[in-house]
């Protein structure tokens, strides 16, 4: 992939688009961190349907598990919960409280348990298969009949374009552009920068952006990709190549 092309693919919002440039950042072994946290980010999106208590879990823990918090075996451990022992039966609504979940619910906790594989960055492209398993437009969705599971056969809902265009900015929010890296001067870092920075990144509420790029300004960053993210339109999350680089994370 060539810059052009990186750059062209932040207005082209298609499946293939986004895992080709999934599968260039993995190619070219860029951070495992950053990846992780981009998959957790596509599940966030799709919290609502995630019914699952322990498919919510799994998603903290794997962010945890990017920052380097939390172990591999304590995410497989979540990944061996009963409750996603058998999800032929969760869809037919023949557990618990016998409810049926949809298509769109039974892709979401899907999505949120292949986080916890131990080959989460090789099986089906890693992130690009959280991303096709968390793109399917609402409209479309379904209460599957049985059989529909049956040995991974499943008859899938069409892809959100809406949704794909968001997932394809969040990318872009978390690597920026990979072939111009950008030198931060610790000379940029002031208390206000790093306290907003810190704040951003532990309450995942990113409404601050457009102020760190004024205090960055304030300490003399005169970068204009920095400071033309953080008073973009976003959307930002963890692992936003500006705060990260504030905060000297890897």
């Amino acid at each position: 992939m060539t810059e052009a092309k990186w750059l062209a693919h932040t207005h082209r919002y298609t499946l293939r688009s986004l895992c080709d440039q999934i599968h260039f950042l993995g190619k070219q072994n860029r951070n495992r961190r950053r990846l992780r946290l981009f998959a957790s980010a596509c599940c966030r999106r799709m919290w609502d349907l995630l019914r699952l208590d322990v498919a919510r879990k799994i998603v903290e823990l794997s962010e945890a598990h990017a920052d380097g918090t939390v172990s591999g075996a304590d995410l497989q451990a979540a990944r061996d919960h009963p409750d996603l022992a058998d999800m032929e039966a969760l869809l037919r609504g023949e557990r618990g409280d016998r409810t049926q979940f949809s298509a769109r619910v039974i892709y979401a906790i899907e999505a949120a348990a292949f986080l916890a594989e131990p080959n989460f960055y090789s099986f089906n492209g890693g992130p690009s298969f959280v991303v096709q398993l968390t793109s399917h437009e609402s409209a479309g969705d379904f209460l599957p009949e049985p059989g529909w599971y049956n040995g991974g056969q499943k008859w899938g809902v069409e892809f959100d374009e809406v949704e794909l265009a968001v997932k394809a900015k969040l990318l872009h929010d978390i690597f920026g552009n990979p072939f111009r890296p950008v030198a931060f001067s610790p000379s940029w870092c002031s208390d206000t920068v790093l306290a907003l920075a810190s704040q951003m990144y532990e309450s995942r509420d990113f409404s601050a952006m457009p102020i760190l790029g004024d205090a960055l300004q304030d300490a003399g960053c005169n970068n204009a990709d920095m400071l033309n993210h953080c008073r973009g339109e976003g959307p930002h999350v963890r692992g936003c190549w500006v705060v990260d680089l504030v905060l000297r994370k890897k």
